[in-house]
């Protein structure tokens, strides 16, 4: 039975009942079950996926760092037209600052097209090999296997979890 002080606790000084709160995260009981945030021999298997488009991950890299490059360069343009062009008689400042404001744009842009392209086609690259090799192994599993397991579960997992 709840104690009269955990009643108060849940009620507002209004009289009405507080809400539940939301717990965030997991339990010690279902990080146990689930082990570990991090595990090294899992990273090494995906590893094993990754490995052949390591081109375009160096080439996402990469464009991610000009990006940020730009967007950090974005906002000293915009103090490099405040300071030098707004004034007196200096509209060569402006028109410096705009042009360069324009490619920042441009490259802006640029960078994050390539990114997002180069890393969405090897993540979709990477998902086919691993439920091609997934596949490749349900074929040499043994009969005694396949009759233990259900088939809906058995094709929900090797769709569901890559």
């Amino acid at each position: 039975m709840n104690e009269p002080s955990d009643e108060k606790e849940n009620v507002r000084d209004d009289g009405r009942a507080k809400a539940m709160r939301a717990v965030v995260g997991s339990t010690r009981h279902e990080e146990e079950m689930f082990g570990s945030a991090f595990d090294g021999r899992i990273l090494g298997r995906i590893w094993h996926f990754i490995r052949p488009y390591r081109r375009q991950m160096v080439i996402a890299v990469i464009a991610v760092l000009i990006f940020t490059l730009s967007q950090v360069a974005i906002p000293l343009i915009i103090r490099y037209a405040i300071d030098e062009g707004i004034g007196p008689g200096d509209q060569h400042a402006l028109g410096v600052a705009f042009f360069a404001f324009v490619i920042a744009i441009i490259i802006n842009f640029g960078a994050s097209w390539v990114q997002e392209t180069v890393v969405g086609k090897a993540a979709e690259n990477v998902l086919f090999d691993m439920r091609r090799a997934m596949f490749s192994h349900l074929q040499i599993v043994s009969l005694s296997f396949m009759d233990k397991t259900e088939v809906g579960r058995l094709m929900s997992r090797l769709q569901g979890d890559v």
